[in-house]
């Protein structure tokens, strides 16, 4: 693949807490132009890699590169690069919905803003809330209006952590297609998520962490190879690579012992 083609590489990436390693030498890529599932068990080290990309919080070491540059050092480039809906809705709870997006088309310099925040707005069903402050919003409504700041515009690179989590069937069903949109357009996405089911339905590539380390990547070919040859759902394959099955069966194991 050639470098024109990865959207974002990462090399070698450790966070850190105080003594506490969050993310160790994790290393992997997102091609343009796809949508890569980011799976693990809670814990695992996802929110603070995709927070590291987007320049939240600083890495230990390790290499960020987009588009082909080493962005590491230069954690406002990184924004302006990429975009993050956080696992934990950060929105200005006394700015309206309709004010969020006007913001965030600004600053991206988004042609034809209004016409894409009101196509935004509908899509994510809170036209009719456009004018109330966010503080109003129930939990799902915020988490919609998230994807909506995060996706508008068309960023090269688009980080959802969990972005998923409490949203409607309907929202669900338009959120995915629009992710379709922006990955057929070019467009990459590293997606977070504990669905694996609907994850299965719309990722071309998998990442799996785990203990702060990737433990596998799979690309659309191999990823084709082991569903549904080797497992039937990637729920089986994440359960096999993290060892959470090893673990099911040995409590299941001894729960039957402790029976006897």
């Amino acid at each position: 693949m050639s470098e024109r083609d990865i959207a974002l590489r990462v090399t070698d990436l450790r966070v850190s807490y105080g003594s506490f390693v969050a993310v160790d030498s994790a290393s992997f890529e997102v091609p343009a132009g796809r949508v890569v599932g980011f799976v693990g068990p809670n814990g695992a080290g996802k929110s603070s890699t995709m927070r590291a990309i987007a320049g939240l919080i600083e890495a230990e070491s390790g290499v960020i590169e987009m588009g082909g540059r080493d962005l590491g050092g230069d954690p406002a480039e990184r924004r302006r690069y990429c975009s993050l809906t956080p696992q934990d809705v950060g929105l200005f709870p006394w700015l309206t919905a309709e004010e969020t997006l006007r913001f965030v088309t600004r600053l991206r310099n988004v042609e034809d803003a209004e016409a894409e925040m009101d196509r935004w707005l509908a899509l994510t069903g809170l036209e009719k809330a456009r004018r109330r402050p966010v503080r109003e919003y129930s939990g799902g409504m915020r988490r919609k209006l998230a994807i909506a700041s995060t996706l508008i515009g068309n960023p090269p690179v688009a980080l959802l952590d969990e972005s998923f989590a409490g949203l409607d069937p309907e929202s669900t069903w338009a959120v995915r297609q629009e992710i379709r949109r922006y990955v057929d357009a070019g467009g990459a996405i590293l997606l977070s998520t504990h669905i694996l089911d609907m994850l299965e339905r719309i990722a071309d590539e998998i990442v799996v962490i785990s203990g702060g380390r990737v433990v596998r990547t799979l690309d659309a070919a191999a990823l084709a190879a082991e569903i549904p040859d080797r497992f039937s759902t990637l729920t089986e394959l994440y359960l096999a690579e993290t060892g959470a099955d090893t673990a099911t069966e040995r409590r299941t194991a001894g729960d039957g012992a402790a029976d006897t």
